[in-house]
């Protein structure tokens, strides 16, 4: 996932990731990983806000960069308390991203 550098820092990306674990969790998802290259703090921090947690490496992920990848994982997102969370980050988006 990936949001153009001119409209970066707009809630885009968590627009973006809110709809997709949305659509997982229909689609029956009881967890969801993900892998972020290890210096994108920004997208780690984002991550963070929707439970995911890191749990491993993967060397030379990203081979064009020499970057590793942080593998990210959450559990259980067919919780209530999980459909709270989601629920509570879409009604903090700017409007014109909120769902």
């Amino acid at each position: 996932m990936a949001v153009h550098p001119e409209q970066q820092r707009q809630r885009i990306a968590s627009r973006l990731l809110h709809d997709v674990l949305l659509g997982s969790i229909r689609m029956g998802a009881h967890a969801v990983s993900l892998e972020v290259r290890v210096s994108n703090w920004g997208a780690q921090r984002l991550y963070g806000r929707f439970g995911f947690r890191p749990v491993g490496i993967r060397k030379n992920y990203y081979q064009e960069l020499n970057e590793d990848a942080l593998i990210m994982w959450t559990d259980d997102v067919r919780t209530d308390d999980y459909t709270r969370r989601l629920e509570r980050i879409a009604s903090e988006l700017p409007e014109g991203v909120r769902p």
